[in-house]
């Protein structure tokens, strides 16, 4: 479990594959290329711009504001977003999640991809 502590952090995953069983952070994570592998049951973000690369989610994931413009979501788990959904610009994929808006959705461009 990595656990980012509520500071004015920002982390960034550029490249490469990081597999990760619980993500929890209080600042915002980026995802701006590579594959994030989330294994575990739970994980929380407060903030998480999605602008290129793959998150790769096995379960539960509880996101509190998600901006996404970009990349990939796949992975069969499930995707809480508590409060705003931003998805602009590019194409967006998304394979096998289940997504859950319980806040307002913003979808200003770009394309959404939905496989089985």
């Amino acid at each position: 479990m990595i656990d980012i502590a509520e500071s004015e952090i920002i982390a960034t995953h550029r490249s490469g594959t990081t597999e990760i069983n619980n993500l929890i952070a209080t600042d915002k994570v980026v995802l701006s290329g590579g594959n994030l592998v989330l294994n575990g049951s739970n994980s929380s973000l407060l903030l998480f711009d999605l602008t290129a690369g793959t998150l790769t989610q096995r379960s539960n994931l509880i996101v509190t504001d998600f901006n996404w413009n970009g990349g990939i979501l796949t992975g069969g788990g499930t995707t809480t977003i508590q409060g705003d959904f931003n998805l602009s610009n590019t194409t967006k994929d998304i394979t096998g999640q289940t997504i859950i808006t319980q806040g307002e959705t913003n979808w200003d461009s770009g394309t959404i991809r939905i496989y089985g």
